[in-house]
């Protein structure tokens, strides 16, 4: 599954032990990370095709793989949440020992790793808007471990102290789920708030060029690391009062997918 370079090197050796791969999520694009190159080498490395959506099948079929090869199954992540038991607001307080205000904002920040920018700047610059919205509490996960995502961790935890507010390293799958299920928005650059978010029917403010070339749900916004910029879209996200015109559809939606992948 996927387009990191640790799952790469298992369909290198895959490949030329004369393994057969399965791969899924293959034909996305995201043109501000490595992944790109990833996926799609993986892709012509592959046997059969698991795509997440129409488009994504449509570019794999474009890259020259056979069409009775290559199927739409959606996102599993997507039906992986349906079996989750959400953890509540209150019970993410308790265990975490930290009270939260009635709005709540989950922060996840990776590192792009195309354009070699000052990751640390451009993330200085959106976290400078964040006291100005004082009647929401801010979340914040650590960052991947691609080159870089060291350094913008520190730099988000030294934030979260500073500011009392709650970091972590990791949640793990359950909690991570949980605050973005509860959270009115997830701000940053994470697959999350492009796949799993629309689904919890939690906006999304996606920042930067990391995730740019995936398809998008309406309750996605893009916004740049212009700090003026970001910080107009959120104060216009939150004034939405009608939010179901933006939940009614998600292009990574999965229906029995894992069934599919077995049939």
């Amino acid at each position: 599954l996927g387009d990191r370079y640790e799952i790469f090197a298992a369909a290198i050796s895959s490949y030329l032990k004369r393994i057969p791969i399965g791969h899924i999520h293959g034909g996305e694009v995201t043109s501000g990370s490595m992944d790109d190159g990833f996926r799609h080498s993986i892709t012509k490395l592959s046997y059969i095709h698991f795509a997440a959506t129409n488009a994504s099948q449509k570019r794999i079929l474009q890259l020259g793989e056979k069409k009775n090869s290559v199927f739409n199954i959606g996102s599993l992540s997507l039906e992986n949440i349906k079996k989750i038991k959400f953890l509540t607001k209150s019970q993410v307080e308790k265990k975490y020992n930290i009270k939260l205000k009635n709005k709540v904002a989950f922060v996840v920040f990776h590192p792009n790793t195309v354009e070699m920018n000052n990751d640390i700047s451009d993330i200085n610059k959106i976290l400078s808007t964040f006291k100005k919205f004082s009647d929401y509490s801010f979340i914040f996960s650590g960052s991947n471990i691609d080159l870089g995502g060291v350094k913008i961790s520190k730099k988000l935890k030294d934030f979260s102290k500073k500011n009392n507010f709650l970091f972590r390293d990791s949640f793990g799958k359950v909690d991570f789920l949980s605050i973005l299920n509860f959270s009115k928005v997830i701000i940053g650059n994470s697959s999350s708030g492009i796949i799993e978010a629309p689904s919890l029917k939690t906006f999304t403010i996606n920042i930067g060029k990391r995730q740019k070339g995936r398809e998008l749900s309406r309750s996605i916004f893009n916004s740049s690391f212009n700090n003026e910029q970001f910080f107009n879209l959120f104060k216009k996200l939150d004034k939405i009062k009608d939010r179901k015109k933006y939940f009614k559809f998600n292009p990574y939606k999965s229906k029995n997918g894992s069934d599919k992948i077995i049939k």
